[in-house]
């Protein structure tokens, strides 16, 4: 823990990077770019939202006599549950502030806001996962600091990070759709469906965490062709 006060100012960074990123990527595929600072509050919402999402996921582990922790005994279904309150949490922010905005008018933007709000959710959690798991004694500034915390930012960049993309993406088409359908079953089929990938990418991770990296760079490319299909399929018609 010696050199924890100069780390943090790094770790917030490569935090950062891997969400910044991925929205820089999406928002330049957007042909009518939404208002910055829309983006930047929806993005900040993800981030706060995501507080109390991990304090309630750390209480339930935690807890002995809570209702859940009977059912949070089997791995399983913990994940199942916690991803479940991950989905929530990220939809949130944008159920509450971005949706109920003027601008919010096309058939794209829950799709875009969702994913906004997805990559603040996982700029917390990624600078927590450094924070926890960090190597505190590693000294500032040595190629060994640098190493770690590129290795682990990429791996998140490809994995953990891009994967809440993929799920909030896919209840943001969900979504779009049941507004302009007015179905609200439909965004409640994509809830089930995010919250499933979110799920079973969790499960195949813990089940072999050995060959994690292979299964990150799998998920990565498949993520993308669907996200690119799930893009494509809400910008043909706005509402």
């Amino acid at each position: 823990m010696a050199y924890l006060g100069e780390n943090l100012i790094w770790f917030i960074i490569f935090s950062l990077l891997p969400s910044l990123a991925w929205l820089v990527f999406f928002l330049k595929k957007d042909p009518r770019p939404e208002p910055k600072k829309a983006i930047l509050i929806t993005f900040f919402l993800g981030i706060f939202f995501s507080l109390p999402t991990l304090a309630l996921e750390l209480f339930l582990k935690r807890a002995s006599n809570f209702i859940f922790s009977i059912f949070l005994k089997e791995a399983a279904v913990g994940l199942i549950v916690f991803a479940f309150i991950e989905e929530v949490a990220k939809f949130a922010g944008v159920r509450i502030w971005a949706s109920r905005k003027k601008y919010f008018d096309e058939k794209s933007d829950p799709f875009l806001y969702m994913i906004t709000s997805a990559l603040g959710f996982a700029c917390a959690e990624n600078f927590l996962i450094l924070l926890g798991g960090f190597n505190y004694n590693f000294t500032p500034f040595s190629s060994l600091f640098f190493q770690s915390l590129f290795l682990t930012s990429f791996l998140r960049f490809l994995g953990p990070t891009l994967l809440h993309c993929f799920s909030s993406g896919l209840l943001g088409c969900f979504w779009s759709y049941s507004i302009l359908l007015r179905k609200k079953a439909i965004f409640l089929l994509g809830l089930l469906g995010s919250t499933s990938l979110h799920s079973l990418f969790n499960f195949c991770i813990i089940l072999s965490p050995k060959s994690s990296i292979v299964f990150i760079l799998f998920f990565f490319f498949l993520a993308l062709f669907f996200l690119k299909f799930i893009y494509n399929l809400v910008l043909r018609k706005n509402y």
